[in-house]
């Protein structure tokens, strides 16, 4: 291949590379988007959260694999001699090579996956003939093949279909690929939809109080308890706080999607809580008559994040705030607390 041939290549998928990381964050951007809503009585995820990560999924490879061609390409401008020249104009070409078959391969296995789930997967499970004819036929085919290739050699046929695997290695690496992927965005996804914010606020305008404030579309982070350690000179005191002792008030947003598609009869309508959308509260003032205002001291809250939801967390929280006492009047450290519980 000609030096200028090489050239237009390297433009060719340097700007392609250059498309790829502007379309990225629009994609995650919709994966965002798409994990904003997920199905309850069902399986939580559907169609547009596996699209929506096998596009990021495949995106991220074609990107690999267009820098990894990008960078082997490079040093065949350099001045090597002929033997490592023409190491690195083989690994170029065959990662260009490799970028042009990923390309389209992962284009059409994503439209194959799509149909599965959108047209298969439903018929299958939802009727139950179906599924018993399917299932009939899938062990019908099994016990024939079986009983003729018993007749032959049977191990020599195992291994020559195991060989014959080997042209599906890319179709292969691509499903490894969104395997890793998906669970990522799945968390990425759930993640970015939550707006956890956990207040707390001491306040001395009459009695000397706190005030807890806990707000996010899902409650999965907030505290099962809370223990407060109210301490001055003379004694000390500890108050436990359960999550029924907390005033709740929430909006929980659901939508039932309609299937109009041609197997719409056949599948039952699920409904999508909407994460983005809904929204939880938890408030409790706890009045501190424990605290006179003649001795200094301080309010020890203690806490753990043992939530089981979108992310395992075993964290514990611990906030001291110290006070002093002017005229009978407590002066505290400090009078809010944003806690990050993400």
């Amino acid at each position: 291949m000609q030096l200028s041939d090489r050239n237009s290549r390297l433009v060719l998928v340097g700007t392609g590379i250059g498309l790829f990381g502007y379309i990225l964050p629009k994609i995650v951007e919709g994966i965002k988007t798409s994990f904003s809503g997920i199905y309850i009585d069902s399986f939580p995820i559907g169609v547009g959260h596996v699209f929506s990560s096998t596009l990021f999924a495949n995106a991220l490879l074609i990107l690999g694999v267009g820098i990894c061609y990008c960078y082997h390409e490079l040093h065949n401008y350099g001045n090597y001699d002929s033997n490592e020249s023409a190491k690195y104009i083989e690994k170029s070409d065959k990662y260009y090579r490799m970028l042009l078959n990923i390309s389209y391969t992962s284009f059409f296995m994503i439209l194959f996956l799509n149909f599965i789930l959108l047209f298969i997967v439903p018929l299958v499970f939802s009727n139950p003939l179906i599924t018993s004819i399917i299932t009939a036929i899938i062990i019908a085919l099994a016990l024939t093949i079986t009983i003729r290739k018993w007749k032959q050699n049977w191990f020599k046929e195992i291994f020559k279909w195991f060989q014959g695997l080997k042209k599906y290695s890319l179709h292969g690496g691509i499903i490894a690929v969104w395997l890793l992927v998906l669970p990522t965005t799945m968390i990425l996804g759930l993640n970015d939809n939550l707006d956890t914010k956990f207040k707390i606020k001491f306040n001395t305008d009459k009695n000397p109080q706190v005030e807890f404030e806990f707000s996010d579309h899902v409650p999965d982070k907030m505290p099962k308890e809370i223990s407060i350690k109210i301490g001055t000179t003379s004694k000390q005191e500890e108050i436990l706080l359960r999550r029924d002792d907390f005033n709740a008030s929430f909006t929980e947003v659901t939508e039932t999607e309609d299937n109009n598609t041609p197997l719409g009869k056949y599948i039952n309508n699920h409904d999508m809580f909407l994460i983005n959308k809904s929204m939880y509260t938890f408030k409790k003032t706890l009045v501190l008559t424990q605290l006179t205002g003649k001795e200094p001291g301080f309010v020890e809250i203690k806490f753990k994040n043992d939530s089981t939801g979108t992310t395992k967390s075993n964290r514990t929280y611990r906030i001291v705030n110290q006070f002093t006492t002017e005229k009978d009047k407590i002066i505290f450290s400090q009078f809010e607390y944003l806690v990050d519980l993400k």
